[in-house]
């Protein structure tokens, strides 16, 4: 861990204990999907990440805006898929409905992919304008 991510975790301590709590978590399952994707199948990191997803009748706002403002702080962590993963599992377990979506750019001969979430529709940490040079090949709901 740099100095900086040092600085910004005990910045999150000193504001609230919950949050370094989930701050914490959330990295974690980021580097850990890091390490597993390389291993297991994207059908499987997806059941692991919906696994402890406990399905709510109520929906926390205060949480859901609570990951939203973390996956903004850690959005320079890992690559599009390890972080929608991250965010799927933890708007699921808040109440929400993400959904994730996969695409490839649509201008050959780029074959860039992409992974990113919506939540009501609307894009996290990106601009709708953003994706539209994407064209989704697999969208996943709740």
């Amino acid at each position: 861990m740099t100095v900086r991510r040092v600085s910004r975790f005990l910045c999150l301590t000193v504001s609230s204990p919950s949050m370094v709590w989930l701050f914490g978590r959330m990295l974690a399952w980021n580097y850990g999907l890091r390490a597993l994707k390389g291993i297991l199948p994207f059908k499987t990191l997806l059941r692991v990440a919906r696994t402890a997803s406990v399905p709510r009748a109520d929906v926390d706002h205060v949480q859901i805006a609570r990951v939203e403002f973390l996956l903004h702080r850690m959005s320079r962590h890992g690559d599009c898929l390890e972080r929608s993963l991250v965010a799927y599992r933890f708007l699921l377990r808040a109440g929400a409905r993400p959904t994730l979506h996969l695409g490839f750019d649509r201008h050959p001969p780029r074959r860039d992919g992409h992974a990113w979430v919506t939540v009501d529709g609307l894009p996290l940490l990106e601009s709708s304008e953003s994706l539209e040079r994407f064209a989704p090949v697999a969208v996943i709901g709740p």
